[in-house]
């Protein structure tokens, strides 16, 4: 069930002289990415310029080079440029059990994750009001895409479900804000 993305890319050699743009050059061009450098040759239209075309089966940066080798009467030149391939987009969404909890009562928070290829985790964080974000719980979701936990806030709290990405999809969080009313005796 692979992914790709395909692009294309249109450049000019940046360092290329005058003398480049009106005759045409074979280019090594490679690409870097995670998966170590791809290399084949292209060549340079009447201008300097050159397109290619990759298909890419993960999000991230990917580094195109191209260079030249030069001959007896010129000098070598390159050029590169990073390109970012965004991933597809999941929903992710938390759901509390109450939004107005009294002190000491339970709320249970429920994380749900719409959409994932290899990385079905999903965690659930709270934050104080003004204070940083405690994992409580990272857990693969159920069949349903979720995950669940019960927790007593001990004051306004801020309750978030966080998918951090995989190869395909791009990072996701929803918050949600519980209320906490003081105990009456």
């Amino acid at each position: 069930r692979g992914h790709r993305w395909c692009m294309t890319c249109s450049r000019r050699m940046s360092a290329c002289p005058q003398w480049c743009a009106s005759s045409r050059r074979t280019c090594r061009y490679t690409q870097r990415s995670v998966r170590g450098p791809v290399r084949w040759p292209v060549t340079t239209a009447s201008n300097g310029t050159f397109a290619i075309s990759d298909a890419v089966s993960a999000r991230g940066w990917y580094t195109y080079s191209v260079s030249w080798a030069g001959d007896a009467d010129h000098t070598a030149v390159s050029s590169s440029v990073k390109v970012y391939v965004k991933g597809k987009a999941t929903s992710v969404s938390v759901t509390v059990s109450t939004a107005h909890v009294t002190y000491g009562a339970y709320t249970t928070v429920t994380g749900h994750l719409a959409t994932a290829t290899k990385s079905r985790s999903l965690s659930i964080y709270a934050a104080h009001v003004g204070q940083s974000a405690v994992r409580l719980k990272t857990a693969t979701v159920d069949s349903s895409g979720n995950v669940r936990g019960s927790w007593r806030p001990s004051e306004n709290t801020y309750y978030s479900a966080r998918f951090l990405g995989d190869a395909v999809y791009e990072p996701a969080t929803a918050t949600r804000l519980v209320y906490v009313s003081p105990q009456l005796t």
